[in-house]
Parts: structure tokens; C-alpha cells; sequence
């Protein structure tokens, strides 16, 4: 649960007053704000439901932004069984 984690989940970096929780909008893992654990997404790339605060730009986790850039990537260049397998992990 979001409220009992205190610690980033990808670098292991415990939260503190300076260093706020973030919940990742795609997969809702809690993430910190270090380059190496988030980037932003535009809004319209996840479900309205996941923007509650309705910004233009929602934090993901960089696991699956590189999900989903392989999983561009392989339906630009037409490897559609590899999409698949990784539409499939989530």
C-alpha cells in the first residue's frame, strides 16, 4: 500500500520530509523523483481515472516508460508478436 511505503521501490532511497512519496500513474508502485526512477508522461497517455488532479502531465516509473517505448517501437517496426509479449507482462 502507498501509505505504508517508505522507501522508493526501484533505488531502495527512504522517503523523508525533503524527499516526498510519488505513485507511479501507470502501475502504482511508489517511486521518488530521482531521474534514474521517473519521467513524465502527458496526461493523455494513461486512463483519466489514473489523473485524478487532472494535470497535463502525470510522474510514471521508468520501468514502464521503457515498457511502453519497446512496445512503440515494436509495433512501428512491425514485430507484432514481440508488442504482443510485452502488452502480455503489463
Amino acid at each position: 500500500p502507498f501509505d505504508t511505503c517508505s522507501e522508493c521501490m526501484l533505488c531502495d532511497t527512504k522517503f523523508t520530509l525533503l524527499r516526498r512519496r510519488k505513485s507511479c500513474r501507470n502501475c502504482g508502485i511508489c517511486i521518488c523523483t530521482n531521474f534514474s526512477c521517473s519521467t513524465n508522461w502527458r496526461a493523455k497517455m494513461v486512463p483519466e481515472t489514473y489523473n485524478v488532479k487532472k494535470t497535463s502531465t502525470v510522474k510514471v516509473c521508468t520501468s514502464c516508460d521503457t515498457l511502453a517505448k519497446r512496445f512503440q517501437h515494436s509495433l512501428l517496426e512491425g514485430r507484432y508478436e514481440t508488442a504482443l509479449e510485452l502488452y502480455l507482462t503489463g
